[in-house]
């Protein structure tokens, strides 16, 4: 007699536990044994089958019985896993960092932004300089220095922004210049959804500050920075030398003057100068009337502007005036320093 479930000769042994498909006939030729306990001896396969249990008698839809469905319960730790992963991705991204910007808001910072928009002149120097210039998507007019930079999407200038524009660059991150936000222009930004970091160095230490934050930011180069900062430590005004009376203009037509709380004042007093009108205003832009001008104790007069005539200002005889590049003198960047050390050589000159 053949076996029933022919494919069951391929289970293991100690599966095959089936009752006596031959009636309880011992030693029969039709006894049933596994592959590994057939044997050519009638007595050896009548004590091998005498020592089987046969398993309950089951019918085969028995075992196609369905399978119940499980309780509400049995998902509870599922739903908990779904709401941590949930969780764990509303996280920061790997590597994000917060930095503390000009106005002393903490942002938010990705690692290693690869799009980047640059809304002032000297950011987009501070960033060619350490190597992330081909990162910059989105810049504002003036922003000229280096020659690739000629090559930027403009989205405006410093001071009228079209938010069209740069939502459409697509940033990861935003550099911008307190001075030229304005009221309500960091809540505009802001809008965006981008993280907004503020720069508004008010000395060359803040520079050096606002250059090494950016650099961090970016994971620039910090060779550049630290060039700088070993180049800021060396511009230190002579001891005892006598201060020499410098008069900055940042306007001509009319004639304006700045605070000596301002940038500019900061530069001054490296090299061993003073305005003498620094600190007769009130905030950091004073109007010089033209009776002043005549009357003024500047030895020096600094113009910080990129044209316009000198003549008609009526400065006292023996006053000599000194022209620089405005972009090296007022825009806070790398190349500040090269302005710096032109003031300083004049003014060590008169003194």
């Amino acid at each position: 007699m053949s076996h029933p479930f022919p494919a069951l000769h391929r289970w293991p042994s100690t599966l095959m536990r089936w009752p006596q498909w031959d009636g309880g006939r011992c030693g029969s030729d039709s006894v049933v044994h596994t592959r590994r306990e057939l044997t050519s001896d009638k007595s050896r396969s009548c004590e091998l089958h005498s020592r089987l249990k046969p398993l309950p008698q089951r019918s085969v839809r028995a075992w196609r019985k369905p399978l119940k469905p499980l309780p509400p319960s049995s998902f509870r730790p599922l739903r908990w896993l779904l709401v941590l992963l949930a969780l764990l991705g509303a996280t920061p991204a790997p590597g994000a960092a917060p930095r503390v910007d000009a106005l002393g808001r903490t942002v938010e910072i990705p690692s290693r932004p690869v799009r980047i928009a640059a809304l002032a002149p000297h950011l987009v120097e501070m960033l060619f300089a350490v190597g992330a210039g081909d990162r910059i998507v989105a810049t504002v007019a003036h922003a000229d220095h280096p020659a690739q930079a000629a090559e930027l999407e403009r989205v405006g200038d410093a001071f009228a922004l079209s938010l069209e524009r740069l939502a459409a660059a697509r940033p990861q991150l935003i550099l911008a210049w307190r001075s030229a936000l304005g009221a309500g222009g960091l809540a505009q930004l802001e809008r965006l959804g981008v993280p907004v970091w503020v720069s508004e160095p008010e000395n060359l230490e803040a520079v050096r500050d606002e250059f090494a934050a950016i650099t961090a930011m970016v994971d620039g180069d910090r060779a550049p920075v630290e060039a700088f900062a070993a180049r800021l430590r060396s511009l230190q005004p002579p001891v005892g030398a006598r201060r020499v009376p410098v008069l900055p203009l940042v306007s001509i037509h009319p004639p304006l003057t700045v605070a000596d709380d301002q940038f500019i004042g900061d530069v001054l007093r490296r090299c061993g100068a003073f305005n003498p009108e620094g600190d007769h205003g009130v905030g950091p832009v004073l109007e010089l009337s033209r009776e002043q001008l005549p009357s003024t104790t500047a030895e020096l007069v600094l113009i910080t502007t990129p044209a316009g005539e000198t003549e008609g200002l009526g400065l006292p005889p023996g006053t000599e005036v000194v022209r620089l590049d405005p972009d090296l003198m007022v825009r806070p960047g790398p190349r500040v320093l090269e302005g710096v050390a032109r003031l300083c050589e004049r003014i060590e000159a008169r003194r």
